[in-house]
């Protein structure tokens, strides 16, 4: 992950200011998907006068994770010079939009993927065949196809132009708690027949959601009414962090459409046809299996609003599973070096209607890129940077810096739900099977409205449907405001 000493302090200093707000997250900052420091830094290289200095900004890393990249591009580049700065998280979209506006701000400006459309003005596309050299001349599209993993191509490339280069591609997992799994482990043992599918499922953790949905069973505790023992952090928002990715990965591996093509209507709310012709709804499904977690009448019922922040919870031990990114992992063992934890690919929805065939995987990915401004002088110089990042192995020597995931295309996925919840690294094939969804210029109000339609249902302050259907008006008017 690459967290320096800042970050490790931050990181304590969030523990302690969040310690009395149980619904705040390890990570709570504005883009929770990565935690760094508030004090601006930036790299100790002095530039020659003479030189072309390329300014950057990131809010993701300290400056060490991209020396080796620098120093191998500055000797193949003495005419240029790279002044790395990284900018607080917590106001970077404000700073930095402001500086562009200003006509100041950075060269390379490295943004959320779903920062893309809302800046689309403030960014300049790649020039044609950057990447391949005018000696290949291959068009650059046709060069991301080929290198990076498919949801590049689908969020990076607009209008057939190159936006920006990913750094890295981070998608959501299982993370289970193996000492809790060890308890029940124990419990099993005790009686006098033990079930072997019950352990074996235990040793090697759930591959899809009917494995889920047995291991709550088993692992939840309760205490009356009171839940002493939860199994997994699903169904509400305010307590569960990245709720409103966890139920859009739901959505999406039920096969919903949850915008038109045209990204003008929200759809999640509505029917659909099976290749059958028969009705069904996909979303609605989804949801109400997202809700039934947190939902006494349910048989799912594991997870509550008593509980603090599901990272928190995972962290002391008062749930057993939770889905979070790959950051997380890091973050966790910052607090507590003997957390015994492990991480998995995520589970999986089998085939409506079909139990026994097996799903293509849909897993859920966010990521970071770095993007050239219209406001730069140096745009070719930029462009030739992020050049070097793609062809020359810039991006795997950041990989090797920070743990994250590459970008780049893999050959060897496993073959099975089976074999993806064996796998020891989830982060290293998920993003080749990871999509997302359009959610409008307006990411920030977007993710609001998905999470006060888990409120609104999980509170009880609507039905399931009447939810769908305000967080979908809700949300095409937001499309309709901002295309």
């Amino acid at each position: 992950m690459g967290i320096g000493l800042g970050a490790i302090v931050l990181i304590v200093v969030i523990f302690l200011a969040t310690r009395g707000n149980k619904n705040a997250s390890l990570t709570d900052s504005e883009n929770k998907n990565i935690a760094t420091t508030t004090k601006p830094k930036k790299s100790k290289t002095t530039p020659a006068p003479d030189k072309t200095v390329l300014t950057i900004w990131q809010p993701i890393d300290e400056p060490d994770n991209f020396a080796e990249i620098i120093a191998e591009f500055q000797n193949t580049n003495p005419d240029i010079a790279l002044n790395w700065e990284v900018k607080s998280i917590n106001e970077y979209e404000r700073v930095s939009t402001n500086a562009l506006s200003a006509q100041k701000g950075p060269d390379i400006w490295v943004i959320p993927n779903t920062w893309i459309p809302r800046h689309q003005d403030k960014i300049v596309p790649a020039p044609e065949y950057v990447f391949s050299g005018e000696k290949d001349k291959i068009p650059n599209v046709d060069y991301f196809s080929s290198q990076f993993v498919p949801i590049i191509s689908s969020e990076a490339v607009i209008d057939g132009k190159v936006a920006g280069v990913p750094l890295f591609v981070d998608t959501l997992a299982l993370y289970y708690n193996r000492s809790i799994f060890k308890d029940v482990i124990k419990e099993i043992n005790q009686n006098d027949e033990p079930d072997e599918q019950l352990l074996d499922l235990l040793s090697s953790g759930p591959a899809n959601w009917n494995d889920v949905m047995t291991l709550v069973k088993i692992i939840t505790q309760k205490d009356n009414e009171n839940i002493t023992r939860s199994a997994i952090a699903l169904g509400a928002s305010e307590n569960i962090s990245h709720s409103e990715d966890i139920l859009g990965a739901l959505m999406l591996q039920n096969k919903t459409q949850i915008i038109s093509p045209d990204h003008q209507t929200a759809t999640f709310n509505l029917p659909q046809d099976k290749n059958t012709g028969e009705s069904y709804s996909p979303g609605k499904n989804a949801f109400e299996f997202f809700l039934s977690f947190a939902d006494k009448t349910k048989d799912n019922y594991t997870w509550n609003s008593s509980f603090e922040n599901s990272q928190k919870a995972f962290l002391n031990g008062k749930v057993a599973m939770i889905i979070d990114y790959q950051y997380l992992g890091k973050v966790l063992e910052k607090y507590d070096p003997n957390l015994d934890f492990k991480t998995i690919a995520l589970p999986q929805v089998y085939a409506i209607g079909d139990a026994t065939q097996e799903p293509t995987p849909v897993d859920f990915a966010t990521y970071y890129v770095m993007t050239v401004t219209k406001n730069s002088q140096k745009q070719d110089a930029a462009w030739k940077f992020l050049s070097y990042m793609v062809s020359r192995g810039g991006i795997r020597s950041y990989d090797a810096a920070t743990g994250r995931s590459k970008p780049f295309k893999i050959d060897e996925i496993p073959a099975n739900l089976t074999e993806r919840a064996s796998s020891s690294n989830p982060f290293k094939f998920q993003p080749m099977t990871a999509v997302g969804w359009y959610r409008s210029k307006e990411t920030v109000k977007a993710n609001l409205i998905w999470k006060n339609m888990i409120t609104n249902a999980a509170t009880g302050a609507m039905d399931s449907q009447k939810a769908l259907d305000l967080g979908a008006k809700l949300l095409t008017d937001l499309l309709r405001s901002t295309e």
